[in-house]
């Protein structure tokens, strides 16, 4: 049973929201230490991008080779003549290839994978990451008492906001719970608890509901954010 995107969900809804956005030439930035995840999300990207229009203009890789600067990598990128700049890879490299960016005065709208969008990419990337894009599952501006009561219980016990993860993993329990305590009640407690999460649903999670279909798949929303003003504002 899957409760999150697959990676082709998650490189579609960048191709989507980058090609509404107006870009047709992006560069690539792919993070070889972590290879099999990032040429897969960046091969997703680009067959849903083409299917939009767009162009991928050039893939820069990084980490495999130690020899290979962060400044090469986006040297390579702006001698394609992008328009846009996507990086895919952790905080601490999107924030450092953002620098360079910077310093290189690309002056080019800026977009990475999701799960870079952690406070360390803020720290560390300082202003270089003003303005950077990501697709989330989750709405960072939600004011519903039950999204701003996990926040406040979150952050009191681990002194930190959630992330995606985070937020991911409580509505994987609380799905669990749900469908557990279903199963309790309607007399099926010998019942597997994938059976009892197939069977029941749909489930209300934090902020959009969940269902699963025949093979326990789900589709999740996902929300462009924004680094504004050192937050991640949608």
């Amino acid at each position: 049973v899957r409760i999150a995107r697959t990676v082709r969900q998650a490189a579609q809804s960048y191709a989507q929201m980058l090609h509404q956005r107006g870009h047709t030439r992006m560069a690539l930035a792919r993070d070889m230490d972590n290879a099999v995840f990032s040429t897969t999300w960046s091969e997703d990207f680009r067959a849903a991008f083409a299917a939009l229009g767009g162009s991928v203009v050039v893939q820069a890789d990084f980490g495999a080779d130690p020899s290979t600067s962060y400044e090469d990598v986006v040297r390579t990128m702006l001698a394609a003549q992008p328009d846009g700049l996507l990086f895919i890879g952790p905080a601490t490299d999107v924030a450092r290839l953002a620098q360079q960016a910077a310093k290189l005065a690309a002056a080019l709208p800026m977009a990475a994978v999701d799960w870079a969008a952690n406070a360390s990419l803020i720290e560390l990337g300082g202003t270089a990451v003003e303005g950077m894009l990501f697709m989330q599952t989750h709405k960072r501006d939600d004011d519903s008492p039950r999204y701003a009561g996990l926040v406040s219980a979150y952050e009191a016990r681990f002194g930190r906001t959630p992330t995606a993860s985070s937020i991911a993993a409580y509505d994987a329990i609380s799905v669990l719970a749900d469908a557990l305590s279903r199963s309790m009640v309607s007399g099926r407690a010998d019942e597997s608890p994938k059976d009892a999460l197939l069977r029941y649903g749909p489930y209300e999670g934090l902020q959009q509901t969940i269902r699963f279909d025949a093979f326990g798949d789900t589709e999740r929303a996902a929300y462009p954010t924004v680094v504004r003003n050192g937050r991640f504002e949608r």
